[in-house]
């Protein structure tokens, strides 16, 4: 498979994902009896939390693709390749940054309880 038919099923794969946790939201908030701004915040939370994942997985994964389709071309000189190598280890270091910000801000989104918040009164 080349890389641009990878690139396309990892878009289709992608904007799937986000269509089907977007209707999820809406069928979860949907579904609900009675408005709980707790309730409501979370499954809000966890569908964003789902997105950027999905997000941040397919930008993995397009950068796997160009990476390794670059390098494998044969009779690339090899400071071209250090190079693509070197850029590679970055992208990865900078997605691992994105990763670990990503699970520590929605760690702390999931700490709020507004029950226990002035909105609560309302």
């Amino acid at each position: 498979m080349n890389a641009v038919n990878q690139y396309v099923d990892i878009s289709k794969n992608w904007f799937d994902f986000q269509l089907k946790t977007g209707q999820n939201w809406f069928e979860t908030i949907k579904g609900l009896n009675r408005f709980d701004p707790n309730l409501f915040w979370i499954k809000t939370v966890e569908a964003s939390q789902q997105s950027i994942q999905g997000s941040l997985d397919a930008e993995v994964a397009g950068a796997r693709i160009l990476f390794e389709d670059v390098t494998s071309v044969n009779e690339l000189p090899q400071p071209v390749v250090d190079l693509f190598n070197q850029m590679y280890t970055i992208t990865d270091k900078v997605t691992e940054a994105q990763q670990t910000f990503a699970d520590n801000w929605f760690k702390l989104l999931k700490q709020v309880d507004f029950n226990q918040s002035p909105l609560a009164l309302i």
